[in-house]
């Protein structure tokens, strides 16, 4: 049975925080009609009233009733002494509380913030569906990391509900407490039964938090609808016995429990005892609310876009049992996925399309079989399940009908494909990856890092960066073929791919075999241009055994052919044994690579090095000196006026009050920004809430703020699947109300010709589409001039030209304004979104349609990699004739600690100075003002605090606006690493004080031969 945890001082430090819950207020010592003074976030006057009255379920108890007319208004605690100022964090991690809607309560979608003092410590992503009406629900928050909070005196206050300018609710049972007070251990072997027959309306939940002990083994039998929502920590084994349609890994508000600590083993089993009709009995994954891209993989997991529960676990998935997956496009990290012959990965458990799921194994880098077979439900097409296989180690694919149609990526590692290839001929069999719909497809991405081959056949498009194996460290035949269906597939070698044939003798050797073309893309991973050919690598066993006149058919093929017609050959690499003669013939058979040994002795062939430069670019992140750079008091907007140039913030103006320019948010605007746009406020759903009927109030509150302070305006945004209102569609994506195509041009062309035309000459540039990008880019990899849109009630409902019909609207409306095409993860040059918007956007320019540039939004975090990335990404748009402005900037941090935030203020240095450095980039846009009013929750994005106190960020920008602005007045050229040399006597460098240096450090000022520089 379960254990009690022990409150031992060992436990306590093996797991931090572990102590007795404290309750701060449960207002049973208050008489009824007691009234509290509210607490308004801002230092402003509160609006609004909390009176002590009897709970509206419980008379005998005592609750605390609020109603609230302003923003930032909230209830107000007293911190006892031991809790005061950054103790509180050091001791507890979570805020929990009850809390109560009143049957009047307005909007049902708002966020929940807690502050200490003035600090904001806590805030809903987004602005969740805050439950029921007149029903008491349990909440819990998780504290902050402290930053803003004063130390030793301060923090005294803890200020928590609804921010709303309009609420009435509940509350009572104010406590904090630590990580791990409610978790009970597991020591030895636990059955816990929570099977019965449900219904999807009846989900029975098991959410007790568990300390496993090493040894430990729970059995948890599932109910036929079930949500675990129990965080767990610790070791031992888990087996999960899936009672039938849904055993949720999370639970209804679509969150997974946090297993992160958790790193034992979790074996999933089919539970038919409840009904042996269920389609699925297994497990299925909630998805976070995140977005996952699989191109993006790396940057994806680093930025916490994917789930992580078993990240640290091995999962065995037993024959009988299911994986599936939440909607949307979701990535799945599992360190270690072991599945049984007669198990069953689903992507999304419906049949829907427009939904993605990506399995993300190896991060424990240990070797595993998946023997299952992988498909989405019902083999529908259009809904995606893939494989990214990441660490070291070897995942080996044997199923022989799998459908795995959202490819499989080797980023690391290695992938063999290891399924019956003579099976699966004989009786057209789809193999181990799959057969796409179209023979274009790529079903097989091998990443310049990757390794991929294997025993049997690949039915799918190949694309090959790194290298492919035939084999499973012996020799194979591999087989690029399609048996089910007898197409063509085509084998696609980059410049940096390279083919390992292993040889023993003349009857045992590697082949591949392709049953259809070869081709070469001249163009590598990061979409540059190269001259380096694809290699075939010739290797000998330790037993080879071979003869003069021996010959090898290594590679054949139906064709050979190139992009863009490039002629090229394989770069042969030889072992260091023998004479070799490798012949690469064309004929009316195909392709064939023929190898011979024309001698038995050693001609030297394999002392030639192997062009397999993996190098890896590192970008300077700047030389900052945040303590001198505080001696300049000049606020931002001075260097940017000065250069005719911009740096701005979002304003949300239903918090900001631009109308009072005394406010502390707006003065501090005006005074350190020359340019604005509206958070929300020109969005479609805010200035056209009913069809006809539009609404320009709040926009115009912040254009003639704007006017009052000679700043630009830009306009966000015209075109966008997201923040649509409902009577035109139901979710961004579909055409929810089946309109015409023609009726969906009309809505698109009234709406751009009144918001244009109303602030024409007001707003000086337009987002005129904004993220039409799918974050998936499929086709790009097969034409390099491709892109693929995302879906959405526009391109789905009229066509990609609703894309030419808007810039040509805009542009009709105000011929003056700048029109933009804007997205995110487009940011550095070789990434594959970013090459589609450079594709995009030289087709509407190639087209005719006015388009003017395009915007990088720069959601990054700090310590961003891509630096010089983005420096020529945009230097490439100004060679193309666009503008190219860094329109929604904020860098992300994990926690305010010294090292994170000199980080932070070291990349937006680089990155400010990157967009100075460019006529072509006139414009910086940081997307908000204070940590406090960011959508990036918790993330700490900005240049100020949640108390307007300027960050180390801030100077990072104002260094490198200072010094665009100082090189520009003084005539000074900026240059980068090779432009000075140093050590050269006729070209001798100096400091500004005439001083001869050695070396050069990044953001001064030197002087040769009479010119100055910044370097």
């Amino acid at each position: 049975m379960f254990k009690q945890l022990f409150l031992a001082a060992t436990l306590s430090t093996i797991f931090p925080n572990i102590g007795n819950a404290e309750v701060l207020e449960d207002f049973e010592s208050y008489e009824i009609g007691t009234t509290i003074t509210l607490f308004n976030c801002w230092g402003n006057a509160p609006t609004g009233t909390a009176e002590v009255v009897a709970d509206p379920s419980n008379a005998k108890n005592k609750v605390l009733h609020v109603t609230i007319s302003s923003w930032g208004t909230f209830v107000p605690v007293t911190l006892p002494e031991e809790l005061l100022g950054k103790k509180l964090i050091e001791s507890k991690d979570y805020v929990t509380f009850r809390i109560r809607r009143a049957a009047n309560d307005a909007n049902d979608y708002k966020k929940i913030q807690i502050y200490q003092d003035k600090a904001l410590v806590y805030e809903d992503e987004s602005y969740p569906h805050q439950g029921d009406k007149n029903a008491w629900q349990q909440r819990s928050y998780p504290l902050g990391d402290g930053s803003g909070v004063l130390g030793d005196g301060g923090g005294k206050i803890l200020a928590l509900g609804f921010n709303s300018d309009a609420s009435e609710y509940y509350i009572d049972d104010i406590t904090v407490k630590g990580k791990y007070d409610d978790y009970v251990t597991i020591d030895g072997t636990v059955t816990k039964d929570i099977s019965k027959q449900n219904t999807s309306s009846s989900y029975e939940t098991f959410s007790t938090p568990l300390r496993m002990l090493e040894g430990s083994n729970l059995i948890l039998k599932t109910a036929r609808y079930t949500y675990i929502t129990s965080p767990i920590i610790g070791e031992g084994r888990i087996d999960i016995y899936g009672g039938g349609e849904r055993t949720y890994l999370g639970g209804s508000d679509k969150k997974s429990p946090d297993w992160t600590e958790f790193k034992g083993d979790v074996h999933v089993w089919p539970y038919q005892n409840l009904s042996t009709s269920n389609g699925f009995y297994g497990l299925m994954w909630m998805h976070n609310g995140k977005t996952f891209n699989p191109d993006a993989a790396f940057n994806d997991m680093a930025e916490g876009k994917a789930n992580y529960t078993l990240q640290h676990s091995r999962l065995t998935l037993h024959k009988g049992a299911t994986l599936g997956a939440e909607s949307g496009n979701r990535g799945i990290r599992i360190g270690h996925l072991e599945t049984e012959e007669g198990s069953q990965i689903y992507g999304y458990v419906k049949a829907n399309a427009n939904n993605s799921s990506y399995y993300v194994v190896g991060y424990s880098n240990e070797d595993a079989t998946l023997a299952g077979r992988i498909s989405p439900v019902n083999d529908k097409l259009a809904t995606l399940v893939g494989i990214v296989k990441e660490g070291l180690g070897t995942y080996r694919i044997t199923g022989n009908t799998n459908v795995i149609n959202g490819a499989v990526r080797v980023l690391e590692g290695r992938v063999l494909i290891n399924n019956n290839a003579v099976e699966a001929k004989a009786q057209k069999l789809s193999g181990g990856i799959g057969t796409p719909e179209s023979a274009e497809t790529t079903g097989l991405y091998i990443m310049k890092n990757g390794i991929a081959g294997g025993t049997g056949n690949i039915a799918a498009t190949t694309n090959v960066y790194g290298i492919l194996q035939p084999g499973d460290d012996g020799i194979s035949t591999l087989a690029i073929a399609d048996y089910a269906n007898n197409k063509g597939i085509s084998l696609i070698l980059r410049p940096t791919a390279r083919i390992d044939c292993e040889i023993a003798n003349a009857q045992s050797y590697d082949k591949v075999e392709v049953e259809g073309a070869v081709t070469y893309y001249n163009i590598d991973q990061e979409f540059a241009v190269s001259e380096q050919m694809p290699r075939l690598r010739i290797q000998l066993t330790k037993d080879a055994d071979l003869h003069e006149g021996d010959e090898f058919t290594l590679f054949t093929s139906k064709s050979k052919t190139a992009y863009q017609n490039v002629e090229w050959d394989f770069d042969i690499i030889y072992p260091k044994a023998y004479t070799w003669k490798v012949e690469q013939k064309l004929t009316d058979d195909g392709f064939k690579v023929i190898a011979r040994v024309t001698s038995l002795t050693y001609s030297g062939q394999g002392d030639v090095e192997d062009n397999d430069d993996k190098k890896e670019q590192e970008d300077d992140n700047g030389n900052l000196d945040i303590a001198t750079e505080k001696q300049y008091n000049t606020p931002l907007r001075n260097y940017t006026d000065k250069q005719g140039t911009f740096v701005g913030t979002c304003v949300p103006v239903w918090s900001i009050n631009v109308d009072d320019d005394n406010e502390s948010r707006s003065a501090l605007i005006a005074k350190e920004y020359n340019m604005v746009v509206c958070e929300n406020e020109m969005k479609f759903d805010a200035t056209e809430p009913n069809k006809g009927s539009f609404d320009y109030s709040n926009g115009d509150r912040l254009v003639n703020f704007a006017n009052r302070h000679n700043m630009r305006v830009r306009g966000h945004a015209l075109a966008w699947h997201s923040q649509v209102p409902a009577w035109l569609t139901s979710d961004g994506k579909k055409n929810s109300n089946n309109l015409s195509r023609q009726q969906l041009l009309d809505i698109l062309h009234n709406h751009i010709k009144n918001v244009v035309t109303h602030w024409k000459g007001k707003v000086k540039e337009w987002d005129v589409a904004n993220e039409v990008l799918d974050d998936n880019q499929q086709t790009i990899y097969s034409d390099p001039k491709g892109y693929d849109l995302r879906p959405s009630v526009w391109a789905t409902g009229i066509g990609e030209d609703f894309l030419d019909s808007a810039f040509v609207w805009a542009h009709k409306y105000d011929p003056d304004a700048v029109l933009i095409l804007n997205d995110y993860d487009v940011e550095a040059k070789g990434a594959g979104k970013s090459e589609a918007l450079y594709n995009l956007a030289m087709r509407l320019r190639n087209d005719n349609i006015p388009i003017h540039g395009v915007g990088l939004q720069c959601h990054l975090d700090a310590g961003a990699k891509n630096i010089a990335e983005i420096d020529a990404n945009i230097a490439r748009f100004k060679e193309a004739g666009f503008e190219c402005h860094i329109t929604e900037l904020d860098l992300g941090i994990d926690n305010a600690s010294e090292e994170n935030l000199q980080k932070q203020a070291e990349t937006y240095y680089s990155l400010a100075r990157v967009a100075m450095k460019h006529d072509n980039c006139k414009s910086l846009m940081i997307w908000g003002l204070s940590d406090d009013l960011t959508w990036r929750t918790g993330r700490k994005p900005l240049l100020f605090d949640s108390n307007l106190q300027k960050k180390p960020a801030y100077w990072g920008v104002h260094a490198a606006l200072r010094q665009a602005a100082e090189a520009e007045a003084s005539g000074i050229e900026e240059i980068g690493d090779g432009c000075l040399v140093m050590g050269d006597g006729s070209k001798a460098i100096y400091n500004l004080q005439g001083e001869r240096v050695s070396a050069l450090k990044k953001g001064k000022i030197y002087i040769t031969n009479g010119k100055k520089y910044m370097y």
